[in-house]
């Protein structure tokens, strides 16, 4: 649900998306998450169940853990919430650790692993959503990538990624950025274009 309301917020770019997405995410730690800080299928006041079983390994669709990891890490990139991917951080270490020890069903759990080592964040300041570089990342799509519309409001300054210093826009501008690193912005359909092209 945390994955399907941030989708959602990316298609429209309409921010009740977020508060949806971080309901669920409250929802999640009340009802599934352990004692130990991970999580667990079953929920807390399930009767039923002898053991609270970790969902870390991939059948028809990804792990559940891996999809936790995943909505976390999405969460944490359009918030800007460093404490949040703090512990998505902590619960991907947790959840290696165990999927090592599987002989199969683990690439959910890698893939969501890579994905918050080095998140993809393209933020677009533009001065409407239907501007040229919005347009050209919606037909862009990766589903690497968190894309953000921001409002232009020439001079004002902002900070792209937790930690990193404050950048004065001037002009509507799309920058990428990979981490806590932001390339130097495009301006350009043809720029976005190239920078969105995939290597080969």
């Amino acid at each position: 649900m945390i994955n399907a309301a941030l989708s959602l917020y990316q298609a429209t770019q309409e921010k009740p998306y977020i508060k949806d997405a971080e309901h669920w995410l409250t929802m999640l730690d009340k009802w599934h998450k352990t004692e130990d800080g991970n999580y667990a299928l079953s929920a807390s006041d399930s009767a039923d169940v002898i053991i609270r079983v970790r969902g870390d390994q991939d059948e028809a669709i990804p792990s559940a853990t891996s999809q936790v990891i995943e909505a976390m890490t999405r969460l944490a990139t359009i918030t800007g919430d460093e404490e949040l991917r703090q512990n998505a951080e902590n619960i991907a270490e947790n959840a290696l650790g165990r999927v090592l020890q599987q002989r199969y069903g683990q690439a959910g759990v890698f893939n969501s692993a890579s994905l918050l080592l080095e998140p993809l964040k393209l933020v677009i300041v533009a001065p409407e959503l239907d501007h040229p570089l919005m347009k050209l990342a919606a037909h862009t799509p990766d589903p690497r990538r968190t894309d953000i519309w921001i409002a232009f409001r020439k001079g004002e300054k902002m900070k792209l990624v937790p930690g990193a210093g404050e950048v004065t826009i001037n002009k509507p501008a799309a920058y990428l950025c990979r981490g806590f690193v932001c390339l130097a912005p495009v301006e350009t359909t043809e720029e976005l274009q190239a920078l969105l092209r995939p290597n080969p």
